[in-house]
Protein backbone atom coordinates (compact mmCIF):
# COMPACT_ATOMS: atom_id res chain seq x y z
CA UNK A 1 0.00 0.00 0.00
CA UNK A 2 1.64 2.98 -1.45
CA UNK A 3 2.42 6.06 1.49
CA UNK A 4 2.24 4.00 4.49
CA UNK A 5 5.27 2.58 5.58
CA UNK A 6 6.23 1.90 8.63
CA UNK A 7 7.51 4.25 11.19
CA UNK A 8 10.04 3.62 14.31
CA UNK A 9 8.92 5.00 17.51
CA UNK A 10 11.89 7.03 19.07
CA UNK A 11 13.85 4.61 21.30
CA UNK A 12 12.20 1.44 19.87
CA UNK A 13 14.69 -1.49 19.87
CA UNK A 14 17.04 -1.93 16.61
CA UNK A 15 14.97 -4.54 14.54
CA UNK A 16 16.72 -7.90 14.24
CA UNK A 17 18.27 -8.23 10.70
CA UNK A 18 15.66 -8.61 7.75
CA UNK A 19 15.30 -12.30 6.43
CA UNK A 20 17.40 -12.45 3.41
CA UNK A 21 15.49 -13.18 -0.23
CA UNK A 22 18.30 -15.41 -0.87
CA UNK A 23 17.65 -18.01 1.71
CA UNK A 24 14.58 -19.85 2.63
CA UNK A 25 12.03 -19.42 5.25
CA UNK A 26 12.20 -23.03 6.60
CA UNK A 27 8.80 -22.13 8.28
CA UNK A 28 7.23 -22.17 4.47
CA UNK A 29 6.67 -24.70 2.38
CA UNK A 30 5.88 -22.99 -1.05
CA UNK A 31 8.61 -24.02 -3.02
CA UNK A 32 7.75 -27.38 -2.06
CA UNK A 33 4.63 -27.29 -2.96
CA UNK A 34 5.27 -25.92 -5.89
CA UNK A 35 7.48 -28.49 -6.64
CA UNK A 36 4.95 -31.19 -5.56
CA UNK A 37 2.52 -29.08 -7.72
CA UNK A 38 4.73 -28.97 -11.36
CA UNK A 39 5.29 -32.86 -10.73
CA UNK A 40 1.84 -33.50 -10.91
CA UNK A 41 1.00 -31.45 -14.17
CA UNK A 42 4.20 -32.82 -15.74
CA UNK A 43 3.11 -36.58 -14.43
CA UNK A 44 -0.82 -36.43 -14.71
CA UNK A 45 -1.48 -34.09 -18.14
CA UNK A 46 -5.54 -34.72 -17.59
CA UNK A 47 -5.71 -33.27 -14.67
CA UNK A 48 -8.81 -30.49 -14.27
CA UNK A 49 -7.56 -27.05 -14.35
CA UNK A 50 -8.98 -25.20 -11.10
CA UNK A 51 -11.85 -22.72 -11.79
CA UNK A 52 -13.78 -20.71 -9.42
CA UNK A 53 -17.63 -21.11 -9.46
CA UNK A 54 -19.46 -18.05 -9.54
CA UNK A 55 -20.23 -18.29 -5.95
CA UNK A 56 -16.54 -18.95 -5.04
CA UNK A 57 -15.72 -16.34 -7.24
CA UNK A 58 -17.77 -13.63 -5.51
CA UNK A 59 -16.82 -14.73 -2.05
CA UNK A 60 -12.97 -14.56 -3.00
CA UNK A 61 -13.50 -10.60 -4.18
CA UNK A 62 -15.13 -10.28 -1.16
CA UNK A 63 -12.57 -11.23 1.19
CA UNK A 64 -10.18 -9.71 -1.40
CA UNK A 65 -11.63 -6.51 -1.09
CA UNK A 66 -11.77 -6.92 2.94
CA UNK A 67 -8.31 -7.41 2.73
CA UNK A 68 -8.04 -4.10 1.62
CA UNK A 69 -10.14 -2.41 3.16
CA UNK A 70 -8.79 -3.72 6.99
CA UNK A 71 -5.34 -2.59 5.41
CA UNK A 72 -6.37 0.91 4.31
CA UNK A 73 -8.55 1.25 7.85
CA UNK A 74 -4.70 0.48 9.75
CA UNK A 75 -2.47 2.39 7.72
CA UNK A 76 -5.22 5.46 8.05
CA UNK A 77 -5.20 4.83 11.89
CA UNK A 78 -1.68 4.51 12.18
CA UNK A 79 -1.07 8.42 10.64
CA UNK A 80 -3.68 9.59 12.77
CA UNK A 81 -1.83 8.05 15.89
CA UNK A 82 1.42 9.18 14.59
CA UNK A 83 -0.51 13.18 14.04
CA UNK A 84 -1.43 13.21 17.69
CA UNK A 85 2.01 12.03 18.85
CA UNK A 86 3.12 15.04 16.96
CA UNK A 87 0.79 17.35 18.41
CA UNK A 88 0.35 15.67 21.79
CA UNK A 89 3.49 13.10 22.88
CA UNK A 90 2.43 12.87 26.21
CA UNK A 91 -1.02 11.32 25.60
CA UNK A 92 -0.27 7.81 25.35
CA UNK A 93 -1.80 5.86 22.86
CA UNK A 94 -1.43 1.82 22.17
CA UNK A 95 -1.34 0.45 19.13
CA UNK A 96 -4.70 -0.90 18.89
CA UNK A 97 -6.55 1.85 21.45
CA UNK A 98 -8.00 3.25 18.53
CA UNK A 99 -9.98 0.75 16.99
CA UNK A 100 -11.94 0.99 19.92
CA UNK A 101 -15.27 2.89 20.81
CA UNK A 102 -13.90 5.90 23.34
CA UNK A 103 -10.85 6.50 21.64
CA UNK A 104 -12.28 9.37 19.45
CA UNK A 105 -13.59 11.18 22.39
CA UNK A 106 -9.90 10.85 24.23
CA UNK A 107 -8.31 11.98 20.88
CA UNK A 108 -10.95 14.90 20.33
CA UNK A 109 -10.55 16.23 24.00
CA UNK A 110 -6.76 16.00 23.53
CA UNK A 111 -6.74 18.48 20.20
CA UNK A 112 -8.93 20.47 21.88
CA UNK A 113 -6.18 21.74 23.76
CA UNK A 114 -3.71 22.01 20.64
CA UNK A 115 -2.32 24.76 20.05
CA UNK A 116 -5.25 26.69 17.43
CA UNK A 117 -3.11 27.04 14.50
CA UNK A 118 -2.34 23.14 14.45
CA UNK A 119 -6.04 22.45 15.23
CA UNK A 120 -6.86 24.58 11.91
CA UNK A 121 -4.48 22.29 10.07
CA UNK A 122 -5.34 19.39 11.63
CA UNK A 123 -8.78 19.63 10.76
CA UNK A 124 -8.55 21.69 7.26
CA UNK A 125 -6.54 18.49 6.10
CA UNK A 126 -8.36 15.71 7.66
Amino acid sequence: MAGCGRVRRAGAAEPDRAPSPDLPDPSKSDSIDALAAARAALTEPDLPAARHDPASKDLKLLVDHRVHLVAERTCLLNRLRWHVHQLRPELDLPLLSLHRKPAPSRVRQALETADAGLQNVFHRRH
